[in-house]
């Protein structure tokens, strides 16, 4: 009310005169007039400011009100000789209804490590701990590892142009492959048994339609390879001394622990997917008009954790700007749905 606003000025304008140095008369001595033509503006300004903080308080206290946080502070009128005004917007927690989440059915699938994906993993230990030799006298052979030189030409236009951002699709330079396997590029690989060292052949190749960069897919090309060097995988026996580096005596020890661990492991992982299971049936019971302010918040720092992975994979900043819309997109859903989540299990 206009005396309640009379009163702020009237007090902060007194504090101005006991406090305020001005020429000519002693501290706290001069007129009020003249402090009025001095920090008039000053005054007014902290008359605005107090009568702000004291009337959002008394304002959340009459209307039973826990904020968030302040959106915006608008339409303030503070002059004196008339009634105080403002009004301010702010995030409230929101209201909503807790679905029914006790006995909630979940997939949960069943958890099994067979004697085959234990014999696998032993097998993926020996390729890790493999030795590679240098092998002479004889030409490729389908399993063996080849040093290649290799150029790709497609239309009369070097592969490495078309796909500038893919180097390895259309040239390498003292690059090792997996012969007669599937590789990087469709028959290239298939082609290289029966290949000597020092030789070069010409490999003819079709793109599918469905290949990953899109600028080859349906394409042929002509890749001219050259064989450098042969090296054979020597895989280590299952004796003492490669048991001993795994801290166990026996191959049945060392499976029973590739046993544990990957059981271990695949709980972990369906407890992860169960949890997003409860989590996705929880967010579609429950409506909810979640929070601006924590939304943005969130979806600040899921943008920032975007960009680092994407950039730790090698994207470049250009790229990461192409795709500017489309990652605010996807933290705009994730940040709500993680605000939203946070709210139904704070119930719980």
């Amino acid at each position: 009310e206009r005396d309640e606003v009379e009163k702020e000025y009237e007090g902060i304008q007194k504090d101005y005169m006991n406090g305020a140095t001005v020429p000519g008369f002693r501290k706290g001595h001069a007129p009020a007039q003249l402090i009025r033509q001095r920090f008039g503006r000053n005054i007014g300004e902290d008359v605005c400011d107090r009568l702000v903080r004291r009337c959002y308080h008394d304002a959340l206290k009459a209307e039973n009100l826990s904020p968030i946080a302040v959106i915006d502070l608008r339409d303030v009128k503070c002059n004196r000789g008339e009634p105080f005004t403002m009004a301010i917007v702010v995030d409230i927690p929101p209201k909503f209804t807790l679905p029914a989440y006790k006995g909630l059915s979940l997939a949960g699938g069943r958890i099994d490590v067979n004697d085959e994906k234990v014999d696998q993993t032993i097998e993926g230990l020996r390729v890790k701990n493999a030795e590679y030799e240098t092998v002479e006298g004889r030409p490729v052979a389908d399993g063996d590892f080849a040093l290649l030189d290799y150029d790709g030409v497609s239309d009369g236009t070097p592969v490495s142009q078309i796909v500038p951002k893919t180097v390895h699709l259309g040239s390498g330079r003292d690059f090792w492959v997996a012969a007669g396997k599937n590789g990087f590029v469709p028959g290239l690989l298939e082609a290289l048994p029966g290949m000597a060292i020092g030789g070069t052949k010409t490999v003819s190749v079709s793109f599918p339609a469905d290949f990953r960069a899109a600028e080859l897919a349906g394409r042929k090309a002509e890749y001219s390879v050259t064989v450098k060097s042969i090296r054979v995988r020597k895989l280590p026996a299952l004796d003492a001394s490669f048991l001993a580096g795994f801290g166990v005596a026996s191959v049945d020890e060392l499976k029973n622990r590739i046993r544990e661990e990957m059981l271990r492991s695949m709980r972990e992982e369906s407890n992860l997917r169960l949890k997003g299971e409860a989590a996705k049936t929880l967010l579609a019971k429950t409506e909810m008009d979640v929070p601006e302010s924590l939304a943005e918040e969130e979806s600040r720092k899921i943008i920032q954790e975007i960009v680092a992975d994407k950039a730790m994979r090698g994207m470049t900043r250009d790229e990461l700007i192409e795709k500017k819309a489309e990652i605010a997109k996807e933290a705009d859903r994730s940040s709500k749905e993680n605000v939203k989540l946070d709210y139904i299990l704070d119930a719980i």
